[in-house]
This record gives C-alpha cells, sequence and structure tokens, in this order.
C-alpha cells in the first residue's frame, strides 16, 4: 500500500507521549481527549451526555448509545424502550 509522504503527526496537549500518525490521526486524538479528558470543551460541536445513574461515570458522544447503555447497565433507572420503527415495504 502507498503512504502519503506528508504524514500528519497530531499529539495530546495533555499527554506528550501520546502521538496519533496516519489517515485518522485526527479522529483517534478526539476520541483519546474525549475518553481521557472528558472536563475539556470541545468547540467542533463533540457532545459529553453522562449517564443518568448516579454514581456512573459513563460517557456518550451520543443520546442513544447512553440509552442502550442505561437499559443494559441500570435496568433501575425505567428508561422506556426505543420506539418501533414503521415499515415502509408493504407488500
Amino acid at each position: 500500500p502507498l503512504r502519503s509522504s506528508n504524514t500528519q503527526t497530531l499529539t495530546c496537549p495533555r499527554c506528550p507521549n501520546k502521538q496519533y500518525t496516519g489517515n485518522w490521526a485526527h479522529r483517534n486524538l478526539l476520541r483519546h481527549l474525549e475518553n481521557k479528558h472528558s472536563d475539556l470543551e470541545f468547540p467542533n460541536g463533540v457532545k459529553h451526555i453522562r449517564c443518568n445513574q448516579e454514581g456512573c461515570d459513563s460517557v456518550f458522544g451520543r443520546n442513544d448509545a447512553r440509552l442502550v447503555h442505561e437499559r443494559r447497565s441500570h435496568p433501575e433507572l425505567d428508561t422506556p424502550p426505543p420506539k418501533k420503527r414503521k415499515r415502509t415495504d408493504e407488500d
């Protein structure tokens, strides 16, 4: 496989030994920042949706992921089941 000669290296501002290279360097760095440094604010709209269970430190980027987590891990929250989708292909 061919690689670009202008490989970019991105470094975590808080973890100088954490470096990312390659095509997915930017996304991998963002994922690291989201998971390890959740106190940072992300101007590009990355969400930090916290689990509603007291004492649970789980954080999600999407609300549907939080709901799945709460249903599976915290049934005591009585999170409503997902809404059924209507089928559009009537035969």
